[in-house]
């Protein structure tokens, strides 16, 4: 039984390392410069979707309000 509590956590514990070990490989073989482009690039991608998706947000709720209103200027016109 103790022999078990000792191996367990070793043996899960080893995947973890694994993957720790295979990331800080894949890492060291991009130069840190490269990386800090790569990272910025990123940021420029996302902040450029993001401005992209608000205005296509902005259209819809403008076309949406011209769409309300008009609905209500014709039940007005229908009520008068």
């Amino acid at each position: 039984m103790t022999e078990l509590a000792h191996i367990m956590p070793r043996n899960l514990a080893q995947p973890l390392e694994q993957r720790r070990t295979k990331l800080q490989d894949a890492l060291s073989g991009i130069p840190p410069a490269k990386q800090e482009q790569d990272f910025a690039a990123a940021l420029a991608l996302d902040k450029e979707r993001r401005v992209e998706l608000k205005s296509k947000l902005d259209e819809l709720a403008t076309d949406e309000l011209e769409r309300l209103l008009l609905l209500s200027a014709h039940r007005a016109g229908a009520q008068s």
